[in-house]
Parts: C-alpha cells; sequence; structure tokens
C-alpha cells in the first residue's frame, strides 16, 4: 500500500511568490553596496594615476622640443637640417595636444569604460606618431629612447587598468547590467497595469 500512496499521493501545491521587483535594486545595493564603493575609489585611483603617466609623457615631449642639435648633412652634402627641425616640432606639438585632449577628457571623471577607450585610442595615436617620427629624429636618440620608455610604462599601467577592469570591476558592471533590467521590467509592469487601472476606475 505504502508504494502505491507513493505513486498516487498528491503532490503538495508550491507556492509561486510575486517578485518585487521594485525591491530588488535596494537587496543588490544591501548585498554589494560596500564592494561597490571600494572598486569605485579603486577606479579613481586608476583614473588619476593614468593622469599622471599623461603629464609624465607631457614633459619628455616639451624635453625633446626645447632640444638642440648638430646640422644634419647627408652624403650628397644636402643639409636637412630644416626638415628635421620641422619634424620634431610636428610631432611633439601633435603628441602634446593628443595628450592634453586626454587629459582634459579624463578630468571631467568619465565612465570607467570611457576612460578605457580615451586611454587606448590615445596609446595607440602616440605610438603610431613615434615610429612615423623615428626616422627622421635620429640626432634625438637620447630624448626619443625616453620617450619609448615613457610609452613602455604607461602601457604596463593601462594593462593593470584593463585588467582590473576585466576581472574586479565586472561585478559592478554586471550589477548595472541586472539593475538596468530589473528597471525595464518594471516600467514594463507599470504599463501593462495602468490600463487594468483605468478601467477599475
Amino acid at each position: 500500500m505504502r508504494l502505491l500512496d507513493m505513486f498516487f499521493k498528491k503532490k503538495d501545491k508550491k507556492t509561486i511568490k510575486d517578485l518585487n521587483f521594485d525591491e530588488i535594486s535596494g537587496f543588490i545595493e544591501k548585498e554589494i553596496g560596500g564592494r561597490r564603493q571600494e572598486l569605485m575609489k579603486e577606479s579613481e585611483k586608476f583614473r588619476k594615476s593614468l593622469i599622471n603617466q599623461f603629464n609624465l609623457l607631457k614633459g619628455l615631449f616639451r624635453r625633446l622640443s626645447d632640444s638642440d642639435f648638430e646640422p644634419v648633412i647627408l652624403q650628397d652634402k644636402r643639409d636637412i637640417s630644416n626638415i628635421v627641425e620641422t619634424s620634431k616640432k610636428n610631432y611633439c606639438s601633435n603628441s602634446e595636444k593628443l595628450i592634453i585632449r586626454a587629459i582634459n577628457s579624463l578630468n571631467e571623471k568619465p565612465p570607467i569604460f570611457k576612460i578605457k577607450s580615451i586611454v587606448l585610442e590615445t596609446f595607440s595615436k602616440l605610438n603610431s606618431f613615434s615610429r612615423e617620427a623615428l626616422i627622421l629624429l635620429q640626432p634625438f636618440k637620447k630624448d626619443m629612447k625616453c620617450i619609448a620608455s615613457g610609452l613602455k610604462e604607461f602601457k604596463k599601467e593601462i594593462d593593470k587598468f584593463e585588467s582590473f577592469i576585466n576581472s574586479d570591476y565586472s561585478l559592478i558592471s554586471k550589477v548595472d547590467e541586472v539593475e538596468k533590467l530589473v528597471y525595464k521590467i518594471i516600467i514594463s509592469k507599470r504599463t501593462r497595469l495602468n490600463p487594468e487601472k483605468k478601467k477599475l476606475n
């Protein structure tokens, strides 16, 4: 009989509780509020560090801009000193403008993923400018080495920043996605209920 009872026993009805989406945001904030603050502080440290790296690079370009050099005479006796000087000025001027624009953008405290795109785009352009200028700026080997070293240090900081975004900060990204989804559900629910309330009224 027990065996038959097991097969034909009515299952207890499970009560399905409606989710209160208005409470979810509060719950999320309560659960990760402290962690969020820590991560935001960490991202702010990175923002300041990246600005500092930009300022160091700007100083290196200023130093190159002020550098003097011996006249550059080719084997066929042509003096290309003016071409070298013009190339140096353009290289330094374009790089500095790029850096100043990036610093101004970072000083506005944009969202973290915007910081990432600003930094990566600026670094890529600075790298490109350096490769183009390298041949003509042979008389400034010492200054160019300093700039190359500065760009290398900057890349290390960018890599650390990207690692932070992809690991630690990804928690906030996921939470933000959940909160956006919850907000959409709440709005959808309210718009669906409003016509029914009107009918009742």
